[in-house]
C-alpha cells in the first residue's frame, strides 16, 4: 500500500472507529444530560434569536427539514448572519414579545436585514393565512 495523505487517512479512521465514537457520545448524553440542559438552556437565555437563525437557516438550506419544499425549495435564500438576526432582534424589541418569531416583509423575497423584521406568533400566523387565502382566489 502507497502512502496516503492526511486528509484521506483521516477519513478512513473516521469510517473505521464511526460505531465506537457514537457508542460514547451516547454514553456521554446520557451521563451528563443534566450538564447538557442546563448548558443549552444558558445558550437560549443568552441568545434568544439563536432558535429563529437556526430555524430560518435550516428551512432555506436543508433538503431534509420538513419545510425546505416552502423555502429553500422556492428559492429563497438565508442570507444573514448572527449578528444581522441579532440586531433585528433588539431593533424590534422582540425581547418584549411573548412569543418573537422572524417575518419577512416580501413574503418572495430572501432573509436578508432589509426584509426580516421580529413580530408577534399570532400576528405572523394571521398574515400567513391571510396570503394563503388571497393565492386560493
Amino acid at each position: 500500500m502507497g502512502i496516503i495523505n492526511q486528509k484521506e487517512y483521516d477519513k478512513l479512521y473516521y469510517l473505521k472507529h464511526k460505531k465506537r465514537r457514537k457508542k460514547q457520545t451516547k454514553k456521554y448524553r446520557k451521563d451528563n444530560s443534566k450538564k447538557i440542559k442546563l448548558k443549552v438552556l444558558k445558550h437560549r437565555k443568552e441568545n434568544p434569536w439563536y432558535g429563529s437563525y437556526h430555524d430560518a437557516k435550516q428551512r432555506c438550506n436543508n433538503p431534509n427539514n420538513s419545510r425546505y419544499k416552502y423555502y429553500g425549495g422556492r428559492g429563497i435564500k438565508f442570507l444573514m448572519n448572527m449578528e444581522e438576526i441579532k440586531r433585528i432582534w433588539f431593533r424590534d424589541k422582540a425581547y418584549k414579545m411573548k412569543i418573537p418569531t422572524i417575518d419577512r416583509i416580501d413574503n418572495d423575497g430572501n432573509y436578508c436585514l432589509d426584509n426580516c423584521r421580529f413580530i408577534e406568533k399570532s400576528e405572523n400566523t394571521i398574515k400567513s393565512n391571510r396570503e394563503r387565502m388571497i393565492k386560493r382566489r
